[in-house]
């Protein structure tokens, strides 16, 4: 089991180097100048929150939440992600009082509306459905659960945002459990069921096809609008996270994780991986800041890398003079 703890660490640090980049992508490339290659980097990682959740899912499966459980569980989790969010949301809470709001300000920082923390949103509703998922039916679960993201996906990629030309909050968009529980019940499946064992030769060529699926939808959606917008999560992003979570849960590359623990990028991704949680709340207040800086760099790509190295070598440096700091404090409100 420590080898799979191990493992799921790097994974998380897989994740949170993606998630870092997709919020990059959108400073370092502007329409119509965007490379096919970057196009397809940042439709696979859209992959980074179906990781944190399948990872969540699996880990959460057997917890048992009996005689009282359920209670403590939710104590104990739900402070754990929704305390940090309101420390991080302070800054934002704080510039929408100077601009005279009064009331949106409070329904932001509540509702985890501000920066990118839908996340927390999500997680919460995870953790409280799940003794109802661990009782159920799972198949039914992740059918249902698919039909309804795939369903949310084209709904509002094509007749909301692209017909209507209407948008949606980030929290309304994305922070509800239908778009994303597909893949927190597949991490509870994973538990209960087995990891899976699926061949390489069936299952890379559909991720290929998946990929360029995502490209040409992602090209076809900027076109259209003229913008940036395509290159998030839509109906062939949903097919594409589903193929590569299961590769990344393979039964072979878990178990034998060990074999590459010595390995200096596998020890990197486990580190980055604790700290995880605290750069995903932080780092947008830095990324802006980082990329302006960079703005002498002409080669997009490049530009694009520096600062995610830049970025992360400023926040785990932060988080981990925190930590050193004060365990304890940094443990409440950075959430590492």
């Amino acid at each position: 089991m420590t080898n799979r703890v191990t493992y799921f660490d790097a994974l998380r640090g897989l994740a949170i180097i993606m998630v870092v980049m997709i919020h990059g992508y959108s400073s370092c490339y502007s329409y119509p100048n965007i490379p096919i290659g970057s196009i397809a980097f940042r439709n696979v990682f859209n992959v980074a929150v179906p990781i944190f959740l399948a990872i969540s899912g699996y880990f959460l499966a057997s917890k048992n939440l009996n005689n009282g459980g359920y209670g403590l569980f939710l104590q104990h989790q739900i402070p754990r992600v929704y305390i940090p969010m309101l420390f991080c949301s302070l800054p934002l809470f704080f510039v929408g009082i100077s601009h005279g709001e009064r009331i949106t300000p409070f329904i932001s920082l509540f509702s985890c509306s501000y920066s990118v923390y839908y996340f927390i949103a999500v997680i919460i509703q995870c953790y409280l459905l799940l003794p109802i998922l661990q009782k159920s039916n799972l198949k039914l679960w992740l059918v249902a659960t698919a039909i309804l993201g795939i369903g949310w996906l084209g709904f509002y990629s094509y007749f909301f945002s692209l017909y209507l030309g209407k948008s949606l909050p980030l929290i309304l968009y994305a922070g509800h459990f239908f778009m994303w529980g597909f893949f927190f019940i597949l991490g509870i499946y994973f538990k209960k069921n087995g990891l899976p064992k699926p061949s390489f030769k069936n299952i890379i060529p559909l991720i290929i096809l998946a990929l360029t699926a995502s490209i040409l939808e992602s090209c076809y959606i900027m076109d259209e609008t003229q913008s940036m917008r395509g290159c998030g999560q839509k109906i062939s992003v949903f097919v594409l996270n589903i193929l590569l979570v299961i590769s990344l849960f393979h039964s072979k590359i878990v178990t034998n994780s060990n074999k590459i623990e010595s390995f200096f990028v596998f020890k990197f991704f486990v580190f980055l991986g604790k700290f995880s949680f605290g750069v995903y709340l932080i780092h947008l207040y830095v990324l802006k800041q980082i990329y302006l800086r960079l703005a002498w760099i002409d080669i997009q790509s490049l530009k694009w890398i520096i600062g995610t190295i830049i970025a992360f070598a400023l926040l785990c440096f932060f988080l981990f003079v925190c930590k050193k700091i004060s365990p304890k404090f940094t443990r409440l409100l950075l959430g590492v």
